[in-house]
């Protein structure tokens, strides 16, 4: 099972919110168990949503896919999943001050016509409910 697959799975669950404990443990050892090269920001930023939206945050995966997160090049992300991802970390109360540094460079290098008010919303909020306010980023 590639990591878009799985992020397709954990996605449909959920949306349709099905918390299958048992499943999303054997999905986080696949998770786990990828090669970072196997993982875009899209497929990242949907699987850590659809753990927090289940309120299965768990910080070995978190950890995990942060990491993965961080060696990506910044071409790979569009705002909306820079938004899924700062959000999903403030939904499961887990501080990644690398990460978050990491992605507000990230969103500095997006051109801003790229942004919708959603995905500004989103970033702004999960940055102020860290308290990390980085000031080229706003």
């Amino acid at each position: 099972t590639n990591a878009q697959a799985i992020s397709n799975i954990v996605n449909a669950m959920a949306k349709t919110e099905l918390k299958d404990k048992e499943l999303l443990d054997m999905l986080k050892e696949r998770i786990l168990e990828r090669n970072p090269s196997d993982f875009s920001a899209q497929s990242i930023s949907s699987i850590l949503n659809a753990y927090a939206k289940l309120d299965e945050v768990d910080e070995e995966l978190f950890g995990f896919l942060s990491n993965v997160t961080q060696t990506l090049p910044p071409r790979m992300f569009l705002p909306q999943a820079i938004a899924n991802i700062v959000n999903s970390f403030i939904k499961g109360d887990l501080e990644d001050v690398k990460l978050f540094s990491f992605l507000s460079s990230v969103a500095i290098s997006i051109p801003s016509s790229a942004y919708n008010g959603q995905a500004i919303g989103v970033i702004a909020n999960a940055y102020i409910r860290m308290a990390e306010i980085d000031r080229p980023l706003f």
